[in-house]
C-alpha cells in the first residue's frame, strides 16, 4: 500500500491548489428480495425460502476543480441487515482527471468486472448467479466470478476517446514480497474499447488482466490470464449484450470459457422485460448451460420492483439443476450535500 500512498502523493503535489468547498454527492441503495430456491440432484432435493440483502451500499464522493483539473474521491461501503461480514469496505480510492484522462488509485472495481457488469440486467439480484448456485448480489451465469468484488492496491488510467476509441491500463500491486511461490509480483490489466452512438449505440471492446501476483478479487489460485470480448447495442426501446471470456490458468489442460447473452426490451414505460443466456465450459465445477427471465418494473423515479426466474443445467457427475424464483424491490437516492 505503501507505493499507492506514494502514487497519490505524487499526483497532489504536480497539481496547482484547488479551489475551497469541493462538490459533495451522497447516494446509495438499499435491495432486498424474497426468494425460493430449488437444488436437484441424483441424491439429493433442497428447496429453501429466503430474504435477502442484495447488494445494499452507501456511497459518498468529492470533488475540485481548477484550471481544467478535477480532483476527486470516494467511498462505498456495503450494507446488510440480514448477513455478517457484508458492511465492508467496496470502494475507496481518489485521483485526478484532466484532457490526458484520468489517474486513479486505491480500492476499486476492475475495468474488466465493469465491463461484465454493465451487460447483465440481473446484477445484484437473487436471480444471479455466476456459478449456477444460489447467491444474493454479483453476476449471472455465463459471466466469470472476475466479474464480482472490488480489488484493492489499484493504481489504474483511462484514456480520453478519441475519434470513438478509448485505451485502459492498471496494475495491482502485491504487498506481499514473502509470499512463497507467488511473490512480490504486479497484476496487469489492459483494455480497449470503441463508442459510436450512430451505429445503434455500440459499445465495443476487450478486456484483458494478467494475474502473477492474485492481488485482483476472485483470481484462480496461482498465474493466469483472462480475456474478456464484449459488446453492446440499444436504442430508446431495446439493448443487446454480449460477453466471451477465455480464462487460462496454470495447470489447467484447457482455457476456461464462459460465455454470455443479454437483451432487454421497454414493453412500457415502466415495465421492462430482460433475458439473459450463459454457457460455462472447462471450469472444474461450474461446466453447464442456463439462462434467467424477468420483469422490472419503475414504480416511482426512485423505487424498482422485479420479478424473475433462473434456470440452470449443470454439467456435473451429479446431473444437477438449479432454479430460483425471485421477487425484490429496490430503492436508490443521489444527493448533492454541497
Amino acid at each position: 500500500m505503501k507505493r499507492v500512498v506514494l502514487a497519490l502523493g505524487l499526483m497532489s503535489s504536480a497539481l496547482p491548489a484547488l479551489a475551497l468547498g469541493p462538490d459533495v454527492n451522497l447516494s446509495g441503495t438499499f435491495a432486498l428480495s424474497l426468494s425460493w430456491y430449488e437444488d436437484h440432484t441424483d441424491t439429493l432435493d433442497t428447496t429453501d425460502v429466503d430474504l435477502e440483502n442484495n447488494g445494499s451500499n452507501f456511497r459518498i464522493e468529492a470533488a475540485a476543480q481548477e484550471v481544467g483539473i478535477r480532483a476527486f474521491m470516494a467511498y462505498e461501503r456495503g450494507a446488510s441487515n440480514d448477513q455478517l461480514g457484508v458492511e465492508d469496505v467496496r470502494e475507496f480510492f481518489a485521483g485526478v482527471n484532466g484532457r490526458l484522462g484520468t489517474l486513479v488509485a486505491g480500492r476499486k472495481a476492475t475495468e474488466y468486472r465493469l465491463t461484465g457488469q454493465r451487460l447483465d440486467p440481473f446484477y445484484n439480484t437473487s436471480a444471479a448467479s455466476f456459478n449456477g448456485l444460489f447467491a444474493s448480489e454479483g453476476a449471472s451465469f455465463g459471466l466469470s466470478n472476475l466479474t464480482n468484488g472490488f480489488t484493492s492496491n489499484t493504481v489504474a488510467y483511462a484514456s480520453p476517446a478519441l475519434a470513438g476509441f478509448s485505451f485502459n491500463a492498471a496494475g495491482f500491486v502485491n504487498n506481499n514480497n514473502s509470499n512463497q511461490g507467488v511473490g512480490d509480483e504486479v497484476d496487469i490489466g489492459l483494455g480497449l474499447g470503441y463508442a459510436n452512438s450512430d451505429w445503434l449505440g455500440l459499445d465495443a471492446g476487450v478486456q484483458w488482466l494478467d494475474i502473477n501476483g492474485n492481488v485482483v478479487t476472485n483470481s484462480s489460485p496461482g498465474e493466469s490470464t483472462a480475456l474478456r470480448a464484449h459488446a453492446t447495442l440499444g436504442k430508446a426501446l431495446w439493448t443487446f449484450g454480449v460477453s466471451y471470456e477465455m480464462i487460462d490458468v496454470d495447470f489447467e489442460e484447457n482455457p476456461r470459457q464462459h460465455a454470455f447473452l443479454s437483451a432487454s426490451y421497454q414493453l412500457f414505460e415502466a415495465l421492462r422485460l430482460a433475458a439473459t443466456a450463459g454457457s460455462v465450459t472447462d471450469t472444474p465445477t461450474s461446466d453447464g448451460a442456463g439462462g434467467t427471465l424477468g420483469l422490472f418494473w419503475d414504480v416511482t423515479r426512485n423505487l424498482q420492483s422485479y420479478a424473475a426466474l433462473r434456470y440452470v443445467v449443470l454439467d456435473n457427475v451429479a446431473d444437477e439443476t438449479n432454479a430460483t424464483l425471485a421477487a425484490g424491490v429496490k430503492f436508490v437516492f443521489d444527493v448533492d450535500l454541497h
